[in-house]
């Protein structure tokens, strides 16, 4: 009996030593937010979602309808309560949100944005706020047609 609980201490101890000797990866910090831009429009009237190239101020079709999803991706991470996105001053809902990934590294997020009441045009709006240091704000903006 006491050379069976010798024994188990002996794997106990070899499993702890082998625990303690073993790098650990360390959390970084999440990375303050450096860009945000709109990707992606879509309604009832244009279902099909219009990419939206870097620069493009206004949408190239025809939107409308009964509902708008904007599409917005940001790099680096924003503060959650700080993310404000507004169809002509009406705040809208985060319906989805994915990560983007480099590698195994979230490094941003695609934000879904959804606006269910009847339009014809109008503005987006989108802002948000770093959630560390500098906790600087940033903001985006597109004309829908």
């Amino acid at each position: 009996m006491i050379r069976q609980a010798g024994t188990v201490i002996a794997v106990l101890l070899a499993v702890v030593l082998q625990w303690v000797a073993t790098p650990t990866a360390l959390a970084q910090a999440a990375p303050k937010l450096t860009s945000m831009r709109v990707v992606a429009v879509a309604s009832q009237r244009y279902p099909q979602y219009e990419m939206i190239l870097a620069n493009q101020f206004t949408t190239k079709y025809d939107q409308g309808g009964s509902y708008l999803i904007v599409v917005t991706e940001e790099i680096g991470y924003a503060n959650p309560p700080t993310r404000l996105a507004r169809f002509n001053g009406v705040k809208m809902t985060l319906g989805l949100q994915e990560s983007l990934l480099s590698g195994r590294t979230v490094i941003g997020w695609r934000n879904y944005w959804l606006y269910s009441a009847s339009f014809t045009s109008g503005t987006f709006t989108y802002q948000a706020t770093s959630i560390n240091s500098p906790w600087n704000t940033m903001s985006t903006w597109i004309t829908i047609r």
